[in-house]
């Protein structure tokens, strides 16, 4: 996997905790 594509995926996982989905 993509050290990238692995930051962004943590990222997308950290912003949807952040608005509560």
């Amino acid at each position: 996997m993509n050290l990238k594509t692995k930051w962004m995926k943590g990222k997308a996982i950290l912003v949807q905790k952040t608005v509560g989905n």
